[in-house]
This record gives structure tokens, C-alpha cells and sequence, in this order.
């Protein structure tokens, strides 16, 4: 349980340090006044090692059979960034290292709670069954969690300012606690895979149905209402409801992917499973990095999600066309 974490901090740093040196501006945001360069730097690296640990911290909730933690977890790391960003930057008027600043400060103290609280909830579950599928991913695609939800709406932000950073910064937020829930909703495969392996097929359908049956009602209604909703936030935050539509329509096709990441999970396929997570992660990062400078407002950011979109489908069609684990994996034989 101590080894997990600490696999994902190395990569999880050296993709720190990656986009840092691609996005100086993170780099510059995040140093305080008058301090040195080397300091922004560190922040980065470290908020990012600390997004692979939360992560990592996830899945072994998961691991253990207790999804529904991780589920609340995010629920709750989301509003509590939102609110450290507007006191941060709103309030205290830090502007661009506030919202740095907000990202690592809520990063490192869920990962002082999780140390505390993760080995205790673990420890009450009961022990798993390894004679089964491997549940836990390899380190790489916590590592592409990571970027995927924590690194991109800070690249974001830090390259076209707070003021129209913060309004996708929440529109994205709103997408990844959804994402999540669909994420450690189909964890339960690994368990119902390992327990009856000559089921495999039959399960893998039953957690594809119940994916969708869940979540593309969840993700209609949360199209209805992402206007209202971001208002909530203040009038200037509202021109974003359609950002918040785009990365929605996305989210419906994400969920093909997402049941895919758990069926090579619970078939203990872990490169199979890194490599759908880190591509499909990286690729929604070249796309904020790679957006142009000259995009001055909220509405002008919705090429982000139009090239988040594209890559969704584009993921979603690659592990439904490409004959790799899904048709021979379920075909799983009992020890």
C-alpha cells in the first residue's frame, strides 16, 4: 500500500517538470514576488507528484471495494479548490500565483488526510482474492489521471490569465467530479471479473449498460442546466455554459474509454490500461498548449473543449475499431 504511492511520484514529477518547462507561464505564476525562479518550479513539480499520490490514493480505495470514498473525495476536493481560488485570487488578490497556490495547498492537504484516512479504510476491507485479474493500474496511467484533471485547467489558466482562466477552471472542474463517479463506478468489474473469471464476458456487458444507463442521464442534465448552474458563480461566469456543454459532449463519449480503462484494469491488462489513460490524457494537453495566445475570452476557450471532444471520439473509435484486448480478453480462463 506504502510502495503504490511512491511508483507514481516519480513520473508523476518528471510530468511536472514537462509541462512546466513547455508552459513558462505555469512556471512564472508560480513563483512568489521577488523569489526565485527555481522556486515556481518546485511548486509545480510537487503539485503534480502530489495529483499523482491523490490518484493513486483512488484506486487503492477502489482496490479495497470502497469506490464510493474516492467518488466523495473528489466531490468534495473540487468545490474546496474553488473556493481556496477565489479566496486566493478574488479575495487576497494574488492573481495568477493565487491560483497556483490554490491547486498545491488543496492537492498536499487531501494527501496529508489520505495518508491518515487511506491505510485505515484499507485496512478494514477484506482481503482480496490473488488469484484474480491484478485490480491495480501500473503507475503510468495515474499519472495520466493526473494531467487529464489537474494539470490541464492550470495550463489553462496560467497561459490566458485568471480572469479568463477561472470560469473554465470551474466549468472543468464540474466535468472531472462526473468523470470520476464514471471512473470508480466500473470498478467494480475488477472484483465481479476476479471472483467468477469464466463470467468475464457477461460481466464486461453488464458494467457497459449500467456505465451508460447511469451517467449519459446525468450528463443530459447537466446540459440543461450549465448555465443556470455556473451563475451561481456571478454573471461573468455564465458565458461559460457552453464550454461546460462541450466538455459534457465529450464526457458521453469519454464513457466508451472509461469502460474500456476498466475492463483492461480488471483483466489485469496494466500496459493496456496505461496506454489508452496517458494517450488519451496527453493528447487533451497539447491541445491547451498548443491553443493560441490570442484567445482573450471564456468564449474563445471552447477550441479546448471542441479539441478535448475530438479527442474523446478519436479514443472511443481506437478501442472499439482496433482488434486489440476487448474481443479475446473477456475470454478469460478460471485458474
Amino acid at each position: 500500500m506504502w510502495l503504490a504511492p511512491l511508483l507514481v511520484v516519480p513520473p508523476a514529477a518528471v510530468a511536472g517538470l514537462g509541462g512546466a518547462l513547455l508552459v513558462p507561464r505555469i512556471t512564472s505564476a508560480a513563483t512568489p514576488v521577488d523569489g526565485p525562479p527555481a522556486t515556481g518550479l518546485l511548486l509545480v513539480v510537487a503539485g503534480c507528484a502530489a495529483c499523482g499520490v491523490l490518484a493513486c490514493h483512488d484506486v487503492l480505495l477502489a482496490a479495497a471495494g470502497k469506490p464510493r470514498w474516492a467518488v466523495w473525495r473528489n466531490a468534495l476536493f473540487a468545490p474546496i479548490q474553488i473556493g481556496a481560488l477565489v479566496a486566493l485570487c478574488g479575495v487576497a488578490g494574488l492573481a495568477a500565483y493565487g491560483l497556483v497556490l490554490s491547486w498545491i495547498a488543496t492537492a498536499a492537504g487531501f494527501v496529508l488526510l489520505g495518508v491518515v484516512l487511506v491505510p485505515v479504510l484499507v485496512r478494514r476491507a477484506p482481503a482480496p482474492d490473488d488469484t484474480g485479474p491484478s485490480r491495480m493500474p501500473a503507475a503510468i496511467s495515474l499519472v495520466g489521471a493526473a494531467l487529464l484533471h489537474h494539470l490541464v485547467p492550470i495550463v489553462v489558466t496560467a497561459r490566458f490569465g485568471p480572469e479568463t482562466g477561472a470560469p473554465f477552471f470551474i466549468a472543468w472542474q464540474v466535468f472531472v467530479v462526473v468523470d470520476l463517479a464514471a471512473v470508480y463506478s466500473v470498478h467494480a468489474l475488477s472484483g465481479a471479473v476476479a471472483r467468477a473469471p469464466h463470467r468475464a464476458a457477461a460481466l464486461v456487458a453488464r458494467a457497459r449498460k449500467r456505465l451508460l444507463v447511469l451517467f449519459l442521464p446525468v450528463i443530459a442534465l447537466g446540459v440543461a442546466l450549465a448555465g443556470p448552474f455556473l451563475t451561481v458563480f456571478g454573471a461573468e461566469y455564465a458565458e461559460a455554459g457552453d464550454l461546460l456543454r462541450l466538455l459534457l459532449l465529450g464526457l458521453a463519449f469519454r464513457l466508451v474509454i472509461t469502460h474500456e480503462l476498466g475492463v483492461r484494469q480488471a483483466l489485469g491488462h496494466g500496459m493496456g490500461f496505461d496506454r489508452v489513460q496517458l494517450f488519451s490524457a496527453v493528447l487533451v494537453l497539447v491541445v491547451a498548449i498548443a491553443l493560441p495566445l490570442t484567445t482573450v475570452g471564456v468564449a474563445d476557450l471552447r477550441l479546448v473543449a471542441i479539441g478535448y471532444i475530438i479527442v474523446q471520439v478519436a479514443c472511443a473509435a481506437a478501442v472499439l475499431v482496433i482488434p486489440a484486448a476487448r474481443r479475446t480478453d473477456v475470454e478469460v480462463r478460471a485458474p
